[in-house]
């Protein structure tokens, strides 16, 4: 009975190592079910990351529907997706982003230095409208229909596999309301 104690740690770790290599290769982690799932995106009217530019509301980005990508330029992430957003961007695809909890100056001159995928920046400094949407971590995209309610959303970073694999789908249902 001794010898047998001696092997429980050992049986308790190969169990865990079993679940949690379980958990990382069953599936898709980046879409995580949002609260506010067919629901309005919460209502807001911030300033925009461009000081010369009006505030952004939601009211006024209605009537197409829209990605809502928060990014942020500490983000190591948003930075590794940010080349597919703006290819993205060049197909039509309408992305509205959502700088969270940034340093203006910093996110200004990465815009400048990396292209705008955006239709619109809002500047979310104290990460306010971030908590609103419910965000559990950077970058986080949201699947608005023309009506403002959130459709899907995605966590972490859109690749062009990820996009072409799992998301453009998403995309193409947003569109087929427009059609009719």
């Amino acid at each position: 009975m001794e010898r047998l104690k001696l092997f429980i740690p050992v049986i308790v770790f190969a169990f865990l190592a079993v679940v949690l290599m379980y958990a990382l290769i069953r599936g898709d982690t980046g879409h995580v079910e949002s609260a506010l799932l067919d629901k309005p995106v919460p209502e807001f009217s911030m300033p925009s990351l461009f000081d010369e530019k009006p505030a952004v509301s939601g009211e006024e980005i209605k009537g197409e529907p829209y990605l809502l990508n928060l990014w942020g330029t500490w983000c190591a992430p948003c930075k590794k997706e940010h080349p597919e957003l703006v290819a993205l961007s060049k197909k039509g695809v309408r992305i509205i982003g959502v700088n969270h909890k940034d340093d203006k100056e910093l996110a200004l001159k990465w815009i400048e230095e990396h292209q705008d995928p955006y239709e619109a920046i809002i500047f979310d400094d104290t990460g306010r409208f971030g908590l609103d949407l419910g965000i559990t971590g950077l970058p986080e995209t949201f699947f608005v229909d023309a009506d403002g309610v959130i459709r899907y959303k995605h966590t972490g970073p859109i690749s062009e596999y990820i996009w072409n694999t799992k998301l453009a789908s998403q995309w193409q249902a947003l569109q087929a309301p427009a059609a009719n």
